[in-house]
């Protein structure tokens, strides 16, 4: 499993095309969504950066590795 770290500007860059549904309610629990000329972006403070890994990164790594195993 790899975590990759945030950015030191605490930007998760989302794409060009605005997110959408449970994708973008999820990012917007710990970070504020934004659009520069690179796309749409969520900014995360180095706290809710942490939280969102924490909530929502690990557990769902975490399952996908116990679904490949249970294969």
């Amino acid at each position: 499993m790899t975590l990759y770290p945030m950015r030191k500007d605490c930007r998760c860059y989302l794409g060009k095309q605005r997110p959408f549904g449970k994708d973008l309610n999820e990012y917007k629990r710990f970070a504020k969504i934004f659009r520069d000329k690179d796309g749409w972006y969520a900014q995360f403070t180095e706290e809710s950066s942490r939280d969102y890994y924490i909530e929502i990164l690990l557990p769902f790594c975490i399952n996908g590795l116990i679904e490949e195993y249970n294969k």
